[in-house]
């Protein structure tokens, strides 16, 4: 199993793996690319939550609405001025209210790959559209220690669902299937107020190493033998 970054410019690469530096960017930011699909996602960081209330008093003037953990902003809806326009959807006495907003995260996005499953070659050859050099991370599990240790972030592999035939309930590490070749790993945390941020681990040349991202499958190929010869 690897993690995989690919870069536009060679010295990100080398900085990655000799300083250990990640840039974080805002979630938004990959709602704004407009590279065909390549990067840009305008779904991207989508969350709608549901809010039921079911037979509220006459007396309730007003609803308050937040995120289920209480951070972020709160949304007041004016049930008196509802109650005005729209009295029909009183009638029943059931009410069901849909919140759909952009999650306030910084995101730094990895792939990650099986070569023990059949199409990772091709999975590989997606990258040369994401830059000309990539990193390769050959002992995933302790990069995603590193990352933690310096940073409250939640983290996991994305789960690819066909937008077109559901209800589209969005999350942070759901994206549509369209994308399901990049096989994201992908690392969230809280912005702080900021639109990037860059979080250093420190070096990584331990674990992970830098190649020429057309040769990604070959050198892969190449690695994995090597990794089972020194275990045999």
């Amino acid at each position: 199993m690897y993690l995989i970054k690919t870069f536009t410019q060679k010295e990100h690469a080398t900085d990655f793996v000799g300083n250990g530096r990640l840039l974080f960017r805002h979630i938004n930011y990959f709602r704004k690319i407009e590279d065909g699909n390549t990067r840009g996602d305008n779904l991207e960081g989508s969350q709608t939550e549901t809010i039921k209330a079911d037979n509220l008093p006459s007396t309730i003037k007003q609803f308050k609405i937040k995120s289920k953990d209480g951070k972020g902003k709160e949304f007041y809806l004016d049930l008196d001025g509802l109650k005005r326009n729209f009295p029909q959807i009183f009638d029943s006495g059931a009410l069901e209210f849909k919140l759909s907003y952009v999650v306030d995260s910084l995101v730094y996005c990895m792939s990650l790959v099986d070569t023990s499953k059949d199409g990772f070659d091709e999975i590989l050859a997606e990258h040369k559209k994401f830059g000309a050099v990539s990193v390769v991370v050959w002992q995933p599990n302790e990069l995603i220690r590193k990352i933690r240790e310096k940073t409250n972030c939640q983290c996991a592999k994305v789960e690819y669902v066909d937008f077109s035939t559901n209800d589209k309930r969005y999350d942070l590490f759901k994206k549509d299937s369209r994308y399901s070749r990049e096989h994201e790993y992908r690392f969230l945390v809280e912005t702080e107020g900021q639109q990037q941020r860059f979080v250093e681990i420190g070096r990584i040349e331990q674990i992970a190493f830098c190649a020429v991202t057309d040769e990604l499958p070959e050198i892969i190929q190449k690695f994995d033998a090597f990794l089972k010869t020194k275990q045999a």
